[in-house]
């Protein structure tokens, strides 16, 4: 998915096996109802597999992010506007809302494209060492 090569390739044995169970006539109820449960399963497999495609190219704009980061240095101002009478008040509440703010962008960056290259990546080599450990 990272390469985008997943919208280029069918769903090959997927696509294989709903037409051998479709193809396939079911004399007896439970075979009827295997065949239908089979059915369902590959609908759902092709389901998430379009879903993670979608979430591949999904990415937040700049404009998301200039907003993002505009929306948090208004809401610091107002804190300390706020809390500038008690000077205690004003530095926990600024110190706890940064931290708040630092670990969403966080999450943020590391979510947008998911399976891209461009974004925090972990490499095998680094799973494999925690693993280890």
């Amino acid at each position: 998915m990272a390469s985008e090569q997943a919208t280029r390739q069918r769903a090959v044995g997927l696509r294989e096996a709903m037409t051998d169970l479709l193809s396939f006539a079911p004399t007896q109820s439970n075979q009827r109802l295997a065949q239908e449960r089979a059915l369902v399963a590959i609908e759902d497999a092709l389901k998430a597999r379009r879903n993670r495609i979608r979430l591949s190219h999904a990415d937040i704009g700049p404009l998301q992010w200039i907003v993002i980061i505009v929306l948090a240095m208004l809401i610091q101002v107002t804190i300390a506007l706020v809390h500038v009478d008690n000077r205690l008040a004003m530095g926990i509440s600024l110190f706890i809302f940064s931290t708040a703010v630092a670990a969403c962008l966080t999450v943020l960056m590391d979510y947008d494209r998911p399976f891209g290259a461009g974004g925090f990546t972990v490499t095998p080599a680094i799973l494999r060492a925690v693993t280890n450990s």
